[in-house]
């Protein structure tokens, strides 16, 4: 993740998130962005990493298996009335599923640790990522944030 360069920490009225990589909580971070849950800038972000998965997906299924390109998705978990975003770093795409891990600890969703293995959904993600250390693509909410 060192190749890029933007570092920011998502965080929303009652949902917050972090960049894949980041080695910090999201409270010990100097940058946080807040933004409303129902974020119309946020939905349609998530509506075009939907839009163009297969472009993820392609990719993934395509790579070398010595490739060192991280490929991961932004999904949305809940607990006790709160939410929060994370990253999954993808392991396998199996149809509409997908499974990873965790790349980070919750906030606000104390029981979601880093390294949690989960299966979602395509049309549960709110975006998708792919670093390869010299370029990425999606990052579509990072964009919305980063405004």
């Amino acid at each position: 993740m060192r190749a890029l360069s933007l570092v920011v920490v998502v965080c929303s009225v009652g949902a917050c998130g972090i960049i894949p990589g980041m080695d910090r909580a999201p409270w010990e971070h100097p940058r946080l962005v807040f933004r409303p849950a129902d974020d119309s800038e946020l939905r349609a972000a998530a509506a075009t990493a939907i839009s163009k998965f297969n472009v993820f997906a392609d990719s993934f299924y395509s790579k070398a298996p010595d490739a060192k390109a991280r490929y991961m998705v932004k999904i949305q978990l809940a607990e006790d009335g709160k939410t929060e975003t994370f990253w999954l770093l993808v392991s396998a795409i199996d149809g509409n599923k997908i499974t990873g891990t965790l790349d980070s600890n919750g906030a606000n969703v104390r029981s979601a640790r880093k390294g949690d293995v989960m299966t979602v959904n395509v049309a549960e993600i709110k975006d998708w990522f792919i670093n390869d250390d010299d370029s990425y693509r999606g990052g579509y909410s990072m964009l919305v944030l980063e405004k």
